[in-house]
């Protein structure tokens, strides 16, 4: 059995593995979010809004980007595969413009 140390504790691959995956999943939560945030934030930010309106355009904002960072998370196998692929393929980009 293999043991993990993580900060002051000693976790088993089970514990270390459902750890590593919360933290992933977090952040692919905070990148969905974020992206869509800004997305939502750009898309709006042209809008002359009396007082009352400009509060809503950021509970729409808000909204928005919870809604988006859901998204990711319902769909995490494909975002990370995506992110993966671009990754690789973005690597793969810059060795044959060296080359």
């Amino acid at each position: 059995m293999a043991l993990h140390k993580k900060g002051d504790r000693y976790l088993t691959e089970e514990e270390y593995q459902s750890e590593k995956s919360f933290e992933e999943t977090l952040g692919l939560f905070f990148l969905g979010a974020g992206l869509v945030g800004c997305l939502a934030w750009y898309l709006t930010a042209e809008l002359e809004l009396p007082k009352l309106l400009r509060l809503a355009r950021w509970a729409a904002i808000v909204f928005s980007a919870l809604i988006g960072g859901a998204l990711f998370l319902k769909f995490s196998e494909v975002v990370r595969k995506i992110i993966g692929w671009s990754l690789l393929l973005g690597l793969l980009y810059v060795v044959w413009q060296i080359v």
